[in-house]
Order: C-alpha cells, then structure tokens, then sequence
C-alpha cells in the first residue's frame, strides 16, 4: 500500500490543527493532539499539521528503517 493511500487528511472540529491520521490502523486514533500515538508536527514551517503515528509500525517501511522480509 503507498503512503498516500495509506494515510487520511483530516481538519477536525478544532480547526487550529490539520491531523494526518493513518488509515485501516490497528487501533482508531481521535483528530486531538491528545491522540495516543502522541502526534507530532510534520514540519517547523508547518507546526499546524500534525501527523498522527500508526500503531503497526508502518512508518518504519516507509523511512527505509525496515524492509520486508
């Protein structure tokens, strides 16, 4: 799956942040900062956006830190 189909762009209710969350993870993430995969910001320029990190590691894949065995 790529990381563009992988992940959501979400604008909650609370409109001082844009939540990046992944999809089909293993546990539902909420579109707070508070979230338990303590998001963090994507970028110093952008502080806004806020990505939200999956529960099944896929992160590790998409960086190069892992690869499929």
């Amino acid at each position: 799956m790529s990381a563009s189909k992988a992940y959501r762009r979400l604008e909650p209710y609370n409109t001082e942040h844009v939540h990046v969350i992944p999809l089909y993870d293993l546990k539902e993430h909420i579109p707070y900062p508070e979230c338990w995969c303590h998001p963090t910001a994507d970028d110093e320029e952008y502080p806004e956006i806020l990505m939200h990190h999956a529960a099944d590691g896929r992160e590790a894949f998409e960086d190069g830190t892992r690869v499929p065995s």
